[in-house]
């Protein structure tokens, strides 16, 4: 939502709240018919500029923004109506996440939502894969004389595969203090080709401390991402990030639980990494990380995104330092999309294309890719559209996909899936 149009509507909600205050923003003229909304609320303290005295009403708000709003709003309780009051206890528990981040605690938040807040997410997803793999293989000249003159040739092995299956997540937060909160995920995977009733498990189950405004060290089976996604998945051990201004530092030691190979699943891990607002809109970032086994593969990659009027531009480029026929594997992808999807506001939408270049190693099968092509070139395209409230509809198609070493097509995959959160 724009920021103008979210200023607005808080605006409506806090009617009568102050009287007309002057307007400090450089770039909100007199004759902007959302002039009194923003003078009003900028006299209250409810928002706030940039340090340059623009308000930039026509950028887009993040929940983290509107999540700052509604803690000042609830410091100002006292001078709402019941109905007032009723919404922003509302927005309170929609945004129960963002504002425990911030640290925020007025209006005795624990008593709107309780020690414990919940939420979750459901996932019908239908895949269709037809990925092939080739391996040189000696094959006949003539196949009428099998035992003759061979000949080397390239020799396709089809993986065909169908899967349909529904994901449920449960998540569960518990305020035990102003600097505690400790946090749990409860999955199950059912499998309904072959059948499978699924497991429940413990998914996420760690302890976030905050000590300080800017440091926050989280424990346990958490969530841990490197780059824009090289590898998002689950993180057992200790993260700790610490933020000041445009800069963002973040350590972690553990395993990386989530990687789809077994050389590396159960090694320890340790990375670190930062990350750099360049501008409002423009991040850069770069880490490094290394398993702690024997083996002590390292590798390291930097990232890059920007935001502009809608669409979404970024990368990563990832080098493997363990040589796999005498090279540094090696991966690199570049993604545009365009919108964004607010299950609020039925007929949102987003819509992109990546594309991606991996090598030939097991650590490149977590690549931020939908479908698992390695040692190959390929395209995939994403949509994404809010069809009803708390409803997202995604699509994903892989296409044009190359092995690097023979250079045949590897086919094609897609799945579509229904997301519902509650």
């Amino acid at each position: 939502m724009k920021k103008i149009l979210a200023i607005a509507a808080v605006a409506a909600l806090t009617a009568g709240v102050s009287a007309y205050a002057a307007n400090p923003f450089s770039d909100v003229s007199t004759s902007d018919w959302a002039y009194q909304a923003v003078s009003d609320l900028s006299d209250q303290g409810i928002v706030e500029g940039y340090p340059d005295g623009t308000f930039k009403g026509q950028q887009n708000m993040t929940r983290y923004e509107l999540a700052q709003i509604i803690a000042r709003l609830m410091a100002k309780e006292d001078q709402l109506n019941a109905e007032q009051k009723a919404t922003v206890d509302k927005l309170a528990a929609q945004y129960a996440d963002e504002l425990a981040n911030l640290g925020v605690r007025v209006a005795n938040v624990e008593k709107k939502l309780g020690n414990v807040s919940w939420k979750g997410d459901a996932r019908l997803k239908y895949e269709n894969t037809n990925h092939k793999s080739y391996e040189p293989k000696e094959v006949p000249v003539d196949p009428k004389q099998p035992n003759g003159e061979k000949k080397n040739e390239w020799v396709a092995t089809a993986d065909k595969g169908e899967t349909y299956g529904a994901r449920i997540r449960l998540n569960a937060t518990a305020k035990v203090s102003d600097q505690v909160t400790v946090k749990s995920r409860i999955a199950t995977n059912l499998d309904f080709v072959k059948g499978s009733n699924g497991q429940v498990t413990f998914d996420r189950l760690h302890v976030v401390y905050k000590p300080a405004e800017s440091l926050t060290l989280d424990a346990g089976r958490t969530g841990m991402t490197l780059g824009n996604a090289v590898y998002d998945d689950t993180f057992d051990g200790v993260v700790a990030d610490f933020g000041m201004g445009p800069v963002d530092l973040q350590a972690g030691y553990g395993r990386a639980r989530g990687f789809d190979f077994d050389a590396y699943a159960n090694a320890e891990f340790a990375f670190a990494q930062a990350g750099f607002n360049v501008t409002e809109n423009v991040k850069v970032g770069g880490f490094y990380a290394k398993t702690l086994d024997k083996q002590g593969h390292k590798f390291w990659g930097v990232s890059a995104s920007a935001d502009v009027e809608g669409f979404s531009l970024n990368g990563d480029y990832v080098v493997s330092e363990q040589k796999v026929d005498n090279k540094k594997p090696k991966f690199w992808n570049v993604g545009l999309s365009y919108g964004e999807v607010d299950t609020d506001k039925v007929g949102s939408f987003t819509v992109g294309v990546h594309y991606y270049d991996v090598d030939n190693d097991h650590l490149f099968e977590k690549n931020g890719a939908e479908f698992g092509f390695i040692n190959a070139k390929f395209w995939e395209a994403q949509l994404g559209v809010a069809v009803l409230k708390n409803v997202e509809l995604n699509a994903n198609y892989g296409f044009h996909a190359e092995d690097k070493a023979s250079k045949k097509d590897l086919g094609t995959a897609w799945n579509v899936s229904l997301n519902y959160a509650f």
